[in-house]
């Protein structure tokens, strides 16, 4: 039900993989509990874009909690889009 991926070296590139394996396994529809911390540099607006897609469509339905702190490439147009993805996601809000 939780996924601490904290202090990773992956990128952006490799969340679209994460999300795969987590679709196949059938694991999105449980988890509850995402966390991509300080991911530094790898973390950023392309990774962001892509979690948001995956909200978007209604990819996590029992997400209640979501970390993506300290990682500053996600910059200001990130945090916009994904507020937006998550302003129809009322778990989150």
């Amino acid at each position: 039900d939780e996924l601490y991926l904290q202090d990773c070296t992956l990128g952006d590139r490799d969340i679209k993989g994460f999300a795969v394996a987590l679709e196949e396994s059938g694991c999105a529809t449980r988890l509850a509990s995402l966390t991509f911390a300080s991911w530094g540099v790898g973390f950023g607006l392309e990774g962001v874009r892509l979690l948001t897609d995956l909200f978007s469509r209604g990819f996590f339905p029992a997400m209640e909690c979501l970390d993506l702190g300290k990682n500053p490439n996600i910059t200001d147009v990130g945090i916009v889009a994904l507020a937006e993805a998550l302003w129809l996601w009322p778990k989150l809000c």
